[in-house]
């Protein structure tokens, strides 16, 4: 084998077929995360601005669109967002509108590798090339996401990269956390406000 890996066909690295959120019910009081295309971005997920439902409302739809942890999330239509790519690195419960398709890559394949890789220029390459429709209403199908060449590279690598984006994600937790607690000294020093 190659040091740099080998190229395999999408779907035989995935555990299960790619398949794609849900139209969900939104319940401002809920606790789950509704996590739609706009909100997947080639850097991180957006999760500030989702909407929420209840897992009973997401049940009621046979828990269609709901996520696990290091699930991959492609953006499946829209000409702005399609082929835009993300693994979920939260522990909050969650499901995906159906413009999202969640991959489930084996063992073999790390989802946070998958979904840098995706993101790359091959990825995006890809996407291009297999996307159908016009206009506003292009999508990627299903048989066209499992029949993307991804490369396999060693494990090795694979978690050195992981291992950076995981890094830039607490980093990004952090910095969000710091700028919240220097928001409430502003606020409860110079306005007054115990928050």
């Amino acid at each position: 084998m190659d040091e740099a890996g080998r190229a395999e066909r999408l779907g035989d690295l995935l555990r299960e077929v790619p398949k794609r959120g849900a139209q969900p019910t939104h319940d401002a009081n809920g606790s789950v995360l509704v996590i739609n295309s706009q909100q997947i971005h080639a850097d991180q997920i957006d999760t500030e601005s989702c909407s929420y439902t209840t897992s009973d409302l997401v049940a009621l739809k046979r828990n269609k669109g709901r996520i696990k942890k290091y699930d991959v999330f492609l953006n499946s239509t829209g000409y702005v967002t399609i082929g835009r790519c993300q693994a979920w690195l939260e522990d909050a419960e969650a499901i995906v509108y159906s413009q999202v398709t969640i991959l489930r890559p084996k063992e073999q394949l790390d989802p946070v590798f998958l979904a840098v890789l995706l993101n790359s220029r091959l990825g995006h390459l890809q996407t291009e090339r297999t996307w159908t429709g016009s206009s506003g209403q292009i999508e990627l199908r299903r048989e066209a996401i499992e029949d993307f060449k991804v490369l396999v590279a060693p494990l090795k690598a694979q978690h050195v990269i992981r291992a950076d984006i995981e890094a830039a994600h607490s980093a990004r937790s952090e910095a969000k956390r710091l700028w919240l607690k220097a928001t409430r000294a502003m606020e409860t020093s110079i306005l007054g406000e115990d928050r």
